[in-house]
């Protein structure tokens, strides 16, 4: 499903990455830890298109440079959607997210049905605030509707840069349990990066760690069971 190759990239002088590969099957979730500055949000900038490698090649679906398929979630909850807009309007822009235009209008009752439909299944009620500003969203309630919205386009790969670190623990746990739910029950392939040492042991089928700008150990869902948060952090300064 998506494939990196050799992928380097050299910013402000410095080499990042560095021969990186990985191939994430379809439907996976992995999980991608690593010490401040690493280059977990440059990677992601990377897979999404935002930024392109000095070397090396991305495919998606097989085809290369497909950033169209790639969705992203972001650390801080206002990226991933518009304060002034509603939680329909939102919505309605994800759904509409590189499609051609159409005369069919921005809202319909139809779609509207759709939108509560998948925000019933964050059981916050947001279905029934469709028409309110998704700036009188809590942190925790816009990064789950910025996480439905990510599911609802024609997205092939999520990724999740750090999507808990803005919020509070009780917010953090109960948006990583949604989004797990999310990922398993439409069987998206997932790249979560995460500062969480619980959440990286938690979540996903694979850990990767990532240092001196390559993907340095691996660990299976097995193997993680095996594992401490300090065994994780252990891997960040050991050689």
């Amino acid at each position: 499903m998506l494939s990196l190759k050799n992928i380097g990239i050299v910013l402000g002088g410095q080499r990042v990455l560095n021969g990186l590969n990985l191939e994430v099957q379809e439907g996976e979730f992995v999980v991608i830890i690593g010490a401040n500055g690493t280059g977990k949000s440059t990677l992601f900038n990377i897979i999404s298109g935002a930024i392109a490698p000095t070397c090396g090649k991305i495919t998606v679906g097989g085809v290369a440079n497909n950033f169209c398929q790639v969705a992203r979630v972001f650390q801080d909850p206002r990226m991933g959607t518009v304060g002034n807009f509603t939680i329909s309007e939102n919505m309605a822009l994800a759904l509409r997210r590189h499609k051609r235009r159409s005369l069919i209008p921005f809202e319909t009752r139809k779609r509207r049905e759709f939108f509560r439909e998948y925000l019933s299944i964050l059981g916050m009620d947001l279905e029934n605030r469709l028409d309110d500003p998704a700036s009188t969203l809590s942190g925790g309630q816009r990064q789950a509707l910025s996480l439905t919205m990510s599911i609802i386009g024609d997205y092939s790969v999520l990724l999740l840069d750090e999507i808990t670190a803005a919020l509070d623990p009780k917010s953090s746990e109960k948006v990583m349990a949604l989004a797990n739910k999310i990922v398993s029950a439409e069987g998206k392939t997932c790249l979560m990066a995460t500062h969480n040492m619980h959440h990286a042991l938690t979540f996903g089928e694979k850990l990767l760690v990532l240092r001196n700008g390559k993907i340095d150990k691996l660990f299976m869902k097995a193997e993680k069971r095996n594992l401490s948060p300090a065994d994780l952090i252990e891997t960040f300064i050991c050689h």
